[in-house]
């Protein structure tokens, strides 16, 4: 268990710098029916959707999107 926080303090004192200049937005979405592109991703039943948005300064993006399908 000390490892786990000593990993975690350590994983968080590094993404610190990282977090400062950047912007950070999450969303949350439940669906009655999840498609894509015209197909039901969930065989009609509902699905709850999420993701983060993240944006730095220097131009680097990243958009990870979770899904319960």
């Amino acid at each position: 268990m000390n490892r786990l926080k000593s990993t975690c303090l350590a994983v968080g004192l590094l993404a610190a710098p990282i977090l400062t200049h950047a912007e950070i937005a999450a969303n949350v979405a439940l669906t009655s029916d999840y498609v894509w592109r015209g197909v039901s991703q969930t065989n009609e039943d509902p699905a709850i959707l999420g993701g983060f948005d993240y944006e730095h300064d220097s131009g680097l993006e990243a958009y990870p999107e979770f899904t319960s399908s």
